[in-house]
């Protein structure tokens, strides 16, 4: 299985922009934090574009910038939108390709996704990049105070450089190491997308910062989806749909045949 270490020195930061409505857009900024002086020292002259050329500009490691996202049932990702997108290179999205079902018609879990991107584009943008969501319809809930709104939290989304070892030597090394870290009780091996590699795959990730809500910080974003409410609405959609339906048929009779 692979390797896991963390780039130290730089964190990224999520959040929604707002409004964000039924097609919300997340936002990840790469930014520096705060060490204490002997770590601040030490990597005083890292900085992530230096990083990104030292690790793709590797004789023995091929390295790719990638976030990897799971997502609720109640949302999901276009990947064709997102093909389009110049600062992706590339696109995976497992699950749920149907963009027209609401939510109440699946059955699973949700999405997952590992976007992979051009990080000559983040640079160039302060940082920062942008990943479109939409959001499905939701199942119409029996609620008398107005138009509900259900709360959807969902993890923030996992930044890294997805690294291969490319040389042979360097390749033996890596996976004695993974073979010594297998005895820990902490390594884990179930992660969706550590799955897909073997064990010549190092990922070096930056850490998230989390997001601050209600007084606290959370791994976990948050955004509201509006439902419709049966209680109220659905006799009046029904008579609406009634008066139309009956007002065309007669407007079209009349206009045929009288």
């Amino acid at each position: 299985m692979p390797m896991h270490r963390s780039i130290p020195k730089y964190v990224s930061n999520h959040k929604i922009l707002k409004p964000s409505g039924m097609h919300p857009v997340y936002e990840i900024t790469l930014s520096e934090q705060k060490l204490s002086k002997a770590l601040d020292s030490r990597y005083k002259r890292l900085n992530l574009e230096l990083i990104n050329e030292k690790l793709s500009g590797s004789d023995y490691l091929k390295c790719d910038f990638e976030v990897n996202i799971d997502l609720p049932k109640d949302i999901f990702l276009d990947k064709y939108q997102l093909m389009n997108d110049k600062s992706f290179t590339s696109v995976d999205v497992i699950n749920n390709a149907d963009l027209e079902l609401p939510s109440y018609k699946i059955d699973n879990w949700g999405q997952s996704a590992t976007l992979q991107l051009d990080f000559n584009e983040i640079v160039e943008n302060d940082f920062k990049f942008e990943i479109p969501l939409h959001l499905r319809y939701g199942e119409p809930t029996l609620n008398e105070d107005g138009l509900p709104l259900r709360d959807i939290k969902f993890p923030q989304f996992d930044t890294y450089w997805r690294c291969n070892y490319i040389d042979p030597k360097k390749t033996d090394e890596i996976i004695q190491e993974i073979e010594s870290v297998k005895h820990s009780l902490f390594y884990q091996t179930r992660l969706t997308y550590q799955l897909l590699h073997g064990d010549d795959t190092i990922f070096y990730h930056i850490r998230n910062n989390g997001s601050f809500e209600n007084g606290t910080y959370s791994n976990y974003m948050s955004t509201y989806v509006p439902v419709g409410n049966i209680s109220s609405d659905a006799e009046t959609v029904e008579l609406v749909t009634l008066i139309v339906v009956v007002t065309s048929a007669f407007y079209l009779i009349k206009r045929l045949f009288l």
